[in-house]
């Protein structure tokens, strides 16, 4: 595989590949080899990716991981899909997802189960963990993914490759399924609208093998584009850099298994050779994970998905069917609830007022490496499972940073292991450019 081939040629290496690894799961659909979506020149030309099934996709049914929608075909691409496209990328297929992007593990009644690529006993993670399947195992080059709660970052650590989540208001949503107010007909009506916290931090992120990739994924496809309303027009420049680094174990988040803490000490190691300072930042994190959860209870009311479903909750998967009987969505009326969101913003700027002396912060992904499918782990004592897993994530989440899981060592049973490196706002590029640095020290 290489980042030239013509598209017709990458199209068949990418089937002969995923005919090779089709029992992971890992894609709900694909063009043919003859197809009319072959890419061309441009930037990305000769590359081939996936998107996650919940971003709308022209000529490739597009189901949002839901039998509701299986035999969806939208009447237009998502706008990153689109400006891939115009690049001369080709797309190759639509990743297996947690139904609407509810869950932490990838397992739908449409695509079934997405199993790790060197284990399948272990769980890819989720929700977008058919895209991360189809990087890690060489079927594409990139891939789209989502991230709310750590739906791109968490996957990643589990298959051993990087994974951003974009800056809040990079890159457009135009086109996530369902948003806008769409129907069964037409699950996609404009952007999410303005409202719940899933609006003002879910995004779209990015897999590859190489940071490099993703830098120039991120070029092509950032940019406001005049209908999503939370809209960046492009990341921001490196600002004058600080060499200095700020680092907490997330302890604060939850239990952190030594396997972690051996990542993160690691990925230390490696910014000090290349000539990093670091600050300690022990306990930063504090109240953003139930901050966040409690937020995403009460503010995502759904409204867009509950239309969708209307009296058909037969056709759900039981985690969407629970997420829609437990969400309490007392919304902005409740005084607690305006009372955490007041504190939710004194969060955020704690956070994010240390990039006016770091260039990044090191955290873990998550208290512990990969689980089994719907399991946990038990750390410190504690048994850890559900979205307790990706507290990190979550918790970085919270804040709209950019943040980009950078794979650090394996563990001691193979597994994968990494850490988020956080950056300022807008500066995804940024990210980029210091997880190379550091990988050339790991």
């Amino acid at each position: 595989m290489t980042e030239t081939s013509p598209a017709p040629d990458r199209i068949a290496t990418a089937h002969r590949r995923w005919q090779e690894v089709r029992w992971t799961n890992a894609l709900l659909a694909t063009v043919s080899e003859e197809a009319s979506l072959l890419g061309g020149d441009g930037e990305l030309g000769g590359l081939a990716f996936t998107v996650k099934d919940t971003f709308a996709t022209t000529g490739l049914v597009s189901t949002g991981g839901s039998l509701l929608l299986k035999d969806h075909l939208p009447t237009r691409d998502t706008v990153f899909v689109s400006r891939l496209r115009a690049a001369g990328a080709t797309l190759f297929g639509k990743g297996n997802c947690a139904e609407f992007g509810n869950g932490i593990h990838t397992e739908t009644r449409v695509g079934g189960r997405v199993l790790h690529p060197t284990d399948p006993e272990v769980s890819p993670g989720g929700s977008s963990g058919g895209d991360a399947v189809a990087v890690a195992t060489g079927i594409v080059d990139f891939s789209i993914g989502g991230d709310y709660g750590g739906s791109v970052r968490w996957p990643a650590q589990c298959v051993g490759v990087y994974g951003l989540r974009t800056s809040a208001g990079l890159v457009p949503r135009t086109g996530r399924m369902p948003s806008g107010g769409g129907t069964r007909a037409t699950p996609v009506i404009g952007a999410p609208a303005p409202r719940g916290l899933l609006s003002r931090v879910e995004v779209p992120g990015v897999y590859a093998t190489t940071p490099a990739m993703i830098s120039r994924v991120l070029k092509v496809i950032s940019g406001s584009d005049g209908d999503d309303w939370f809209g960046l027009d492009a990341p921001r420049p490196p600002a004058q850099r600080h060499r200095r680094i700020a680092i907490t174990s997330g302890r604060e988040c939850g239990p952190v298994s030594e396997e972690s803490l051996d990542a993160l000490s690691a990925a230390r190691a490696a910014a000090v050779a290349a000539g990093y300072e670091i600050i300690e930042v022990e306990g930063l994190l504090s109240d953003a994970f139930e901050i966040y959860n409690a937020l995403r209870d009460d503010l995502d009311v759904l409204d867009d998905l509950r239309a969708l479903v209307g009296t058909e909750t037969d056709l759900l998967c039981p985690g969407t069917r629970n997420v829609l009987a437990s969400r309490p969505g007392r919304g902005w009326g409740s005084a607690e609830v305006r009372a955490n969101w007041a504190y939710s913003r004194e969060i955020v700027a704690r956070i994010r007022g240390i990039f006016g002396d770091v260039d990044a912060l090191l955290v873990p992904v998550a208290g512990v490496s990969a689980v089994a499918h719907d399991g946990g782990v038990e750390i410190d004592g504690r048994w850890i499972e559900g979205p307790d897993l990706m507290a990190q994530c979550r918790a970085i989440s919270l804040t709209g940073l950019p943040s980009l899981t950078v794979p650090t060592m394996p563990t001691s049973g193979g597994r994968s292991v990494a850490v988020q490196l956080v950056g300022p706002p807008g500066g995804d590029q940024q990210c980029c450019d210091i997880a190379t640095e550091l990988t050339a020290q790991i």
